[in-house]
């Protein structure tokens, strides 16, 4: 109580799921203002650094790339 800024106490920080061997992550994004419900986000955590470039591509193929592929710290 008291760290987290109002308003934010029933967002979502981090959550994970699987679909068969894939593990998905996804989170609320921090907004402020007069935020809406305009999507989500997911993480997809590939096996090896080919099958990221072939899944990003696949999915940059037509799709908006926020972020480009790369490494971060988590």
């Amino acid at each position: 109580e008291g760290m987290m800024p109002p308003g934010t106490g029933h967002k979502v920080m981090h959550c994970e799921f699987m679909i068969a061997d894939t593990v998905l992550m996804g989170s609320d994004c921090h907004s402020s203002g007069s935020p809406k419900f305009q999507g989500f986000s997911l993480t997809y955590s590939p096996p090896t650094p080919a099958a990221a470039e072939k899944v990003f591509a696949a999915l940059a193929d037509g799709g908006k790339v926020d972020m480009p592929l790369g490494k971060t710290f988590w």
